[in-house]
């Protein structure tokens, strides 16, 4: 795992892959153990997968009626926070980053991973089939054989079933999913389509994670370093809340996050454990260590490094913080 504490940096990193097409980019935090689908994160989400389906469809039904694939579907719910198997990604690097640091206050590290995969089409068996299991409770694979080609209308067997459907896979960035979800058109984004887990030739309702597929490189931004990148994405790249979720409640969390007017108190966040005097003559010196109490924004590390001068005015200072 790499780490950067700047754009710049963070961009130097990616230059070892230039010239690998395509890459997809994936951007959250470090505490999140999984890269894992929505639907997947409660056990009542992901038994109750093709009711949410049905449902969201029945209950806003003039949303839905323009798109006639089970995929287009599912984009339009992801793009209304409904639990779908639909892993959020980017082809864009920067989308990534912003992603990964846009909470500041989560003392966890962001974590952006790059992954270097061929996609499948969207008519390829492999997006069809995985997305027709979204949408049915019967995980028969005879069952599965049936409505898959009834809805499709080409053949597939049952070992093919067996095997696609214990895999989960890239979807290309393409305009016709944009049409149903306009923030992939801002963030440059596109998903994969995560499978279900086989057990004893069984197709079970759990759902695999991204895991299962090895990232290229994996760069952490520390806790340290989050607001600074995430501050330097807007002013410039014009990367931030407003533009990536292009609702008006999300302009409104922007501009009061943006103009907030914020009392930094450092009261309680460190100590001095070691203060010595190493003054000679004609010149006043002190040398200090400093153990944090609680992790720090690099501007509040600034602002206490101030203070500290401020107090010891008038002498030569070294610092360590810990």
């Amino acid at each position: 795992m790499d780490q950067a504490i700047s754009i710049d940096e963070f961009q130097k990193k990616l230059k070892r892959y230039e010239g690998h097409s395509p890459i997809f980019y994936r951007g959250q935090l470090k505490r999140f153990p999984d890269i894992s689908s929505s639907i997947s994160r409660d056990i009542g989400y992901m038994s109750n997968e093709h009711n949410i389906y049905q449902e969201a469809i029945h209950l806003k039904s003039d949303e839905f009626k323009k798109y006639s694939t089970p995929l287009e579907h599912l984009a339009k719910m992801q793009h209304y926070e409904i639990p779908t198997r639909l892993i959020d990604v980017t082809i864009n690097p920067l989308y990534a980053l912003f992603f990964a640091v846009e909470d500041v206050e989560d003392e966890s590290p962001g974590l952006v991973y790059i992954f270097i995969q061929q996609p499948k089409e969207l008519n390829s068996k492999e997006i069809q089939l995985l997305s027709l299991l979204a949408t049915i409770e019967d995980l028969q694979i005879g069952h599965i054989q049936h409505l898959y080609e009834q809805t499709f209308h080409e053949q597939i067997e049952h070992h093919e079933i067996l095997q696609i459907v214990n895999g989960s896979y890239f979807v290309p960035y393409t305009a016709k999913l944009q049409e149903a979800n306009t923030r992939l058109f801002n963030q440059q984004g596109t998903f994969v389509i995560c499978g279900n887990l086989v057990s004893e030739g069984e197709i079970q309702k759990d759902l695999l994670t991204l895991n299962s597929i090895k990232p290229s490189l994996i760069i952490s931004v520390p806790y340290e370093y989050k607001e600074t990148i995430k501050k330097e994405l807007d002013a410039a790249h014009n990367i931030n809340k407003a533009t990536v979720y292009p609702e008006l409640p999300s302009v409104a969390k922007y501009l009061k996050e943006k103009y907030k007017e914020i009392n930094l108190s450092l009261d309680g966040t460190y100590s001095i454990t070691e203060e010595q005097d190493i003054s000679y003559p004609g010149v006043r010196r002190v040398s200090i260590k400093i153990t944090l109490t609680k992790l720090l924004k690099i501007n509040e590390i600034h602002s206490a490094v101030r203070y500290l001068i401020n107090e010891y005015k008038g002498k030569l200072m070294w610092c360590q913080f810990s």
